[in-house]
């Protein structure tokens, strides 16, 4: 087994939220997780990629590629996706591509808004493509991650339910970036749905985008009895 070190400065200013106060600095947050079957090549072409939530549904960016806190190495590529910019309601994250759950977080109760004490402190889960590729999904709630580890997945299929944990300021969101697991490089891997197209299939900061994301929602690998109910936050997917 080898271990991948991720880390992430989440220093966000919320629109609205923090208007008028000092903008909170906090240390740099180290999160490891354990990757199962690392390649030992480099990272080749990643599998197509879609928005992580249902066919249908509009999401918000936070948050984009290189604006706002991500603008460091480790986040210089990711997302943060909310319902809207004051909308914290929790919601089913989709696998953005095909799989196997390599590494899970989610044991970590909710956390305080802008609480530099809970930095590295949020429960994720992490998809290796099986390319020498993975995705990370992070702020999940707490007990809602549906796949065990080494479960496949399909893309579209449920993973688990947003929510406030770890370094969160403002609106909980997904925070999503794509690495190669092997070099731990962050990489720009653009979306394939047809309403990212306009921007290069990378979202940008306070839009709306719609997901095509409809693979493995019918015939996933795994079953997932429906309505589902987190077993701690009462959550409702």
């Amino acid at each position: 087994m080898a271990l991948v070190i991720l880390s992430e400065r989440e220093e966000r200013k919320a629109p609205g939220h923090l208007e008028g106060e000092r903008r909170t600095t906090v240390a740099l947050s180290l999160l490891l997780f354990t990757v199962l079957a690392l390649p030992e090549t480099p990272a080749g072409a990643a599998p197509a990629l879609y928005l992580p939530w249902t066919a249908g549904q509009r999401m918000y960016v936070l948050q984009g590629q290189n604006q706002g806190s991500h603008l460091s190495p480790t986040s210089k590529y990711a997302y943060d996706f909310s319902l809207g910019p004051f909308d914290s309601t929790s919601w089913v994250v989709r696998a953005a591509g095909p799989g196997r759950v390599a590494e899970l977080r989610e044991d970590h109760p909710a956390s305080p808004d802008c609480d530099a004490t809970f930095a590295g402190r949020d429960n994720h889960i992490v998809i290796d493509h099986g390319d020498g590729t993975g995705a990370v999904y992070r702020h999940l709630a707490r007990d809602s991650v549906l796949p065990a580890v080494g479960t496949p997945v399909a893309r579209g299929d449920p993973l688990g339910l947003t929510g406030h944990s770890g370094l969160v300021c403002g609106t909980n969101h997904l925070h999503f970036t794509t690495v190669d697991l092997r070099t731990r490089v962050f990489l720009d891997v653009p979306f394939s749905d047809l309403d990212t197209g306009r921007d290069g299939g990378r979202p940008q900061t306070d839009r709306y985008y719609v997901s095509a994301n409809t693979a493995g929602m019918a015939t996933g690998s795994y079953r997932i009895l429906l309505p589902y109910t987190s077993k701690r936050s009462g959550l409702r997917r």
